[in-house]
């Protein structure tokens, strides 16, 4: 589909390399919100925090070594 879409050009290369390098990371980062701690949700609305200091200081670095894990898979396989 993609050579379809994009042609024999290097756009539907980077297209099928970005698709494939998506869903990985994704499920990572996805996985790593999953395993933060409901504790600390729960002192950000007792503290009654803001969304966006909430995710700054909560959700990033919590997920961020699964992040970074998804990143690690995709560039070296």
């Amino acid at each position: 589909m993609s050579i379809l879409w994009f042609g024999i050009g290097e756009a539907s290369k980077i297209y099928i390399i970005a698709v494939g390098a998506f869903f990985p990371i994704l499920l990572n980062t996805v996985d790593g919100i999953r395993n933060i701690d409901p504790q600390y949700f729960e002192l950000s609305r007792v503290y009654e925090t803001e969304y966006s200091k909430g995710v700054a200081r909560i959700v990033l670095p919590g997920a961020l070594p699964h992040i970074m894990t998804g990143f690690r898979v995709e560039m070296f396989p």
